[in-house]
């Protein structure tokens, strides 16, 4: 329907059209860009991130108030890293169970109402900004509101992460998770990566599951157990073509098989490190081991006792990335482990 013009007259409407038609276009744009300091217009996405402007400018402390969601694409990535890097800024963050518009409830065990409705969201941004920019009283503290899945509670804590020292699965040859470091770094398990594999348009990106590979971890849990933070996975693996995707995927498996979707995490094996720079691009040598760490989505949940967690793996995830098409073999190593951040 494109934009409405102001008033009844059309004339400033055309003029404003007329002076974008040098605009970049943002999807062709994006898709020529692997790395972040690959130019994107005149510009590249690292120079347009706020967070790299803020590193420069840590003597403005203009007070935030930051929404995000733990289902919500990566809002609540954004929102933690901006409350862990700036603390000497005032903030308020918050993060729901949400979809991107906050009007819905995704958490995983209580579909339905909303916590706080719309109307309190409205009424609570009001207040922020009427007590900074009318009452001229800023807030001056620095606080996060998080909401955690399975208890259906919000909790508050001024620091961030929660968990210091996270809890670590290794990858075992019987397709589980073990506590027990292996010895060796012997093949676990192999299989061809498949290009039509999806979570499909209803996941957190369009705001479970297709996989070809699973590790999980068979006994039951005996208490309820709360997973609050970033999951980080180490592999060792190897690809029998020089550039491929990684997907991962926590899972837990309820007692009677059905399989709940947690979060997430993503790379492509030429990203070396998360600095996301063309000067860290990584060659892989096909079908030679290579290690990749991903960081998982934060997430915070509660799973009853009687789950169990599980681990996919995809190198494809069709209906939302575009990923590299061509005849690929994986093969998992044992070394391989997940870092979960559980609550004691």
């Amino acid at each position: 329907r494109g934009v409405l013009p102001v008033g009844n007259s059309t004339e400033l409407l055309e003029k404003a059209l007329k002076d974008h038609t040098s605009n970049i276009d943002v999807y062709a744009s994006a898709t020529k860009v692997l790395f972040k300091d690959d130019p994107f217009g005149i510009s590249t996405l690292q120079a347009l991130s706020p967070l790299e402007r803020m590193k420069n400018q840590n003597q403005i402390v203009v007070p935030h108030l930051c929404w995000g969601g733990w289902l919500d694409a990566a809002t609540a990535r954004t929102v933690l890293t901006r409350f862990e890097l700036f603390g000497n800024i005032p903030q308020i963050a918050i993060i729901g169970p949400w979809n991107h518009e906050m009007n819905t409830n995704c958490s995983l065990f209580k579909k339905g109402n909303l916590d706080p409705l719309e109307k309190v969201q409205f009424e609570l941004i009001a207040r922020f900004f009427h007590s900074a920019l009318v009452m001229q009283a800023p807030i001056t503290e620095n606080v996060l509101y998080y909401y955690t899945m399975g208890v259906e509670e919000w909790r508050k804590t001024s620091t961030w992460p929660i968990v210091k020292e996270q809890t670590i699965f290794y990858f075992g040859k019987s397709m589980n998770l073990e506590d027990t470091k292996p010895t060796t770094e012997t093949e676990l398990a192999e299989f061809k990566v498949d290009y039509s594999a999806t979570t499909t348009k209803t996941n957190r990106w369009y705001t479970q599951l297709l996989r070809p590979l699973h590790y999980s971890d068979p006994p039951r849990l005996t208490v309820p157990t709360e997973i609050t933070g970033s999951p980080k996975l180490e592999l060792i693996m190897s690809s029998s073509i020089p550039d491929t995707n990684i997907f991962v995927y926590l899972e837990a498996e309820s007692p009677s098989g059905f399989v709940h979707y947690i979060t997430e995490g993503m790379k492509r094996s030429i990203h070396g490190t998360d600095s996301m720079l063309s000067v860290d691009k990584r060659e892989i040598t096909p079908d030679h081991p290579f290690h990749v760490k991903i960081t998982l989505l934060p997430t915070s949940i509660v799973l009853p006792a009687g789950y169990c967690l599980r681990i996919a793996l995809a190198g494809s995830d069709a209906d939302t990335f575009v990923s590299k098409i061509g005849d690929c073999q994986w093969k998992i190593f044992a070394g391989s482990l997940i870092s979960l951040p559980i609550v004691q």
